[in-house]
């Protein structure tokens, strides 16, 4: 068992945890660590036992010392550096045959420790990167990787959202959010189920263009936070498959729009437009519709939700939380038992 007490002085917030397949790192300047330091914590009881490293607000992680870790650990499945990858960082010799979840947070991650990092990993399943204000290609080739999450990768560009699509021929969710570099990627996968775009203020109307889309097997389609003007849903072709579509806080949404949308997805089965403050009377119409959100829709009206009881007639969920132009006596009019 490692003495914890002695490591105190040099800030090693390590925890003796009860997990023996957990190891922390957290607030530690590995860089300034004496190199006793770091062999006493590389021979921690039982290092193949470790499964899961997390190292938050570590100044040092360097390409040396991750390798040095992946050789005492080689079962490591799941991998969080937040922070941690400032000093000299490109991935290169990281190899993990078991892991599997993979989280890149900081200034330091890059393009090439990207590359690097996911090609000596061949079971890799998740990859999220975050807060990368250097990442801009994102050149991930995999076969394993099934779910990828962007935030706040400010120089991301559409060619390297639709690369990723390409280069990951088994991939099932896209989740994007503040990537404001991004105006209309093109995507092209046939097993995308799950698409997210949020808060990614540089999109153009286009991207709500099933034209932009080839996505046969979509399911969830959520587009939030969207402020640019004009956003119609002209010429879509939206697959059959869409079942699931979400566009929170898109204050251009027009109720004409919005029905159209709900007329071209026609198995569409749960839609939600929360805090949408363009919509009054949207014209929704649906056989297949069970659930709508419509909650703090300010300017929502009566004659609005009357409506969509009327155009959607399997509804069995109609949220309305938050609708300021909404009573409860003027609604009980259009609800039948």
């Amino acid at each position: 068992m490692l003495p914890w007490a002695p490591l105190a002085k040099f800030g090693l917030a390590l925890r003796p945890l009860s997990d023996p397949s957990r190891l922390e790192l957290i607030d530690i300047r590995i860089d300034a660590l004496p190199r006793w330091v770091l062999t006493l914590l590389l021979s921690v009881a039982n290092p193949h036992a470790v499964r899961h490293l997390v190292a938050h607000n570590c100044s040092g992680v360097t390409d040396q010392l991750l390798c040095r870790l992946c050789a005492a650990a080689p079962g490591i499945e799941t991998m969080s550096l937040r922070s941690a990858t400032d000093g000299g960082f490109t991935g290169h010799g990281v190899r993990l045959a078991a892991l599997q979840q993979l989280q890149l947070e900081g200034s330091g991650v890059d393009d090439e420790a990207v590359a690097q990092i996911t090609a000596g990993c061949p079971a890799l399943y998740g990859l999220t990167l975050v807060g990368a204000p250097r990442l801009c290609a994102v050149p991930v080739r995999s076969t394993s990787i099934r779910v990828v999450r962007l935030q706040r990768c400010e120089r991301v560009s559409d060619a390297a959202i639709g690369a990723i699509c390409e280069g990951c021929c088994g991939l099932e969710v896209l989740h994007i959010d503040e990537c404001r570099a991004l105006t209309a990627p093109v995507l092209h996968s046939p097993t995308l189920t799950r698409l997210h775009l949020g808060e990614c203020s540089g999109l153009e109307n286009a991207v709500l263009s099933g034209a932009c889309f080839r996505l046969p097997a979509l399911s969830a389609l959520s587009v939030t936070y969207c402020s640019q003007p004009g956003l119609t849903f002209d010429d879509a072709a939206w697959p059959a498959s869409l079942r699931d579509i979400a566009l929170d806080g898109c204050a251009a949404l027009s109720d004409a729009a919005l029905g159209r949308l709900s007329r071209m997805c026609s198995r569409l089965e749960r839609l939600a437009a929360r805090s949408c403050q363009q919509l009054q009377a949207p014209l929704v119409e649906s056989i297949s519709l069970t659930e709508i959100d419509f909650g703090s829709c300010e300017h929502l009206a009566p004659s609005g939700v009357a409506v969509v009881l009327a155009g959607c007639p399997r509804l069995i969920r109609l949220e309305l939380g938050g609708c300021d132009q909404l009573q409860s006596q003027e609604l009980s009019q259009y609800v039948l038992d």
